[in-house]
């Protein structure tokens, strides 16, 4: 509830995935999705 709430003030994007602690490990391609995604915004 606090990281979604202080995403939305700092006006951040945010992605949940059900997942335990190591999401990384449990769902890598829904992980690099984001990474890669996020990398395409960047300037």
């Amino acid at each position: 509830e606090l990281q979604v709430y202080m995403a939305k003030r700092a006006n951040a994007h945010i992605e949940e995935i059900q997942s335990s602690h190591a999401v990384s490990v449990s769902h890598p391609d829904a992980v690099t999705h984001i990474i890669e995604k996020a990398a395409r915004t960047v300037r």
